[in-house]
């Protein structure tokens, strides 16, 4: 019974994927099992959610919230980490230390909008991403969320979606 409550506590109701403490723990049980093995972290936020709630209500919202969750996982290999990191904001983790890997995949989920029908009609959305590669250039996972979240914010303020990688001084004025 315990376990059950666990498991429903590092879920999001939503989408059904890890929220943001059941993604930090899936990070550090794999980290504690092989000893600081190199991984890619990416943030990435829903592009136009915000206006849609506002214009259409927040069913449409949940609708593109959920449809977005099932790409992650479709896009992601299995043993990665995706969650939903809270409001329109998801994160992915893919371990081995490949950034080309996480690029690949951030490239199949920002190339292309994603559609959701909502009131018989349709409604485009995209998505943003930022990451950041451990150990090169984050010393712990602190850093690492900070600079992907620091990417992502660059990216934002380029007026530009798609995806970013990490560079030192994203992050100025931003710590």
């Amino acid at each position: 019974r315990l376990d059950t409550v666990e498991q429903l506590a590092a879920r999001d109701e939503l989408t059904g994927l890890l929220n943001r403490r059941g993604v930090d723990h899936a990070i550090a049980k794999r980290l504690a099992a092989s000893k600081g093995e190199p991984y890619s972290l990416a943030l990435m936020d829903i592009d136009g959610v915000k206006v849609a709630n506002n214009t259409h209500g927040r069913e449409l919202g949940d609708i593109a919230l959920t449809r977005i969750a099932r790409e992650l996982e479709r896009v992601f290999p299995e043993g990665s980490v995706v969650g939903r990191n809270g409001g329109d904001e998801f994160i992915a983790v893919l371990f081995g230390g490949n950034a080309q890997r996480m690029e690949t995949c951030l490239a199949e989920l920002t190339d292309e909008d994603i559609a959701c029908e909502y009131e018989g009609e349709s409604h485009v959305f995209s998505l943003s991403g930022g990451y950041v590669v451990f150990p090169e250039q984050a010393d712990d996972l602190h850093s690492v969320y900070t600079k992907a979240d620091a990417a992502l914010h660059a990216l934002r303020h380029s007026d530009r979606h798609g995806f970013v990688r990490y560079a030192p001084g994203m992050d100025d004025g931003r710590e």
